[in-house]
């Protein structure tokens, strides 16, 4: 096992913390609890020894756990595809891991950046419609739809307007807004 945070688990060295969702986190309990109120409330209350399962996928953890640790631990890319770094992102609010979530907010911002070079694509308007809105980037949004819209000009608007509001996240006044 691996001393690098990986979706395949990791073992840090002097670990005394076994962290299960489908691989194992081998951590340190004090990392933990001293990260996060929930972490040592969960560890405190829930332990039953040197091991706790927790719900979320390993790809999600592998991206979370690291931020229980001070500088200079390595995490993985916090932004893989924006499913992952939305669930990323609720883990990190979940266990109150406050740089963990600046963190991933700030990644966004640069891939949506990034992004925003890359051709135009609905499939890419609908992505940045969901990251955005999770992430409360209303007016960046906005912005940057009507950015890739204009560029769409072989679709339809009402296509995109119909695709953009079958996206859980995005509400009807932002879509009308498109006109």
């Amino acid at each position: 096992m691996s001393t690098q945070f990986s979706d395949k688990g990791v073992a840090l060295p002097g670990s005394d913390l076994t962290v299960v969702s489908g691989v194992c986190f081998k951590v340190h309990k004090k990392n933990l609890e001293c990260a996060s109120s929930i972490f040592a409330d969960m560890l405190e209350v829930g332990t039953s020894g040197s091991e706790v399962a927790l719900v979320e996928p390993a790809t999600v953890l592998a991206r979370v756990l690291p931020f229980a640790y001070p500088y200079p631990i390595e995490a993985p890319d916090l932004v893989i595809c924006p499913e992952i770094a939305i669930h990323v992102s609720r883990a990190m609010l979940k266990y109150q891991l406050i740089r963990g979530t600046e963190a991933v907010t700030y990644s966004l911002s640069r891939a949506l950046a990034e992004a925003a070079s890359a051709p135009p694509s609905l499939e890419l308007a609908t992505t940045a419609a969901q990251i955005t809105h999770y992430f409360h980037l209303p007016e960046q949004l906005y912005k940057w739809v009507q950015y890739v819209i204009g560029s769409l000009g072989i679709i339809p608007r009402v296509e995109i307007k119909m695709r953009l509001s079958r996206v859980a996240c995005v509400d009807e006044e932002f879509v009308n807004r498109l006109d």
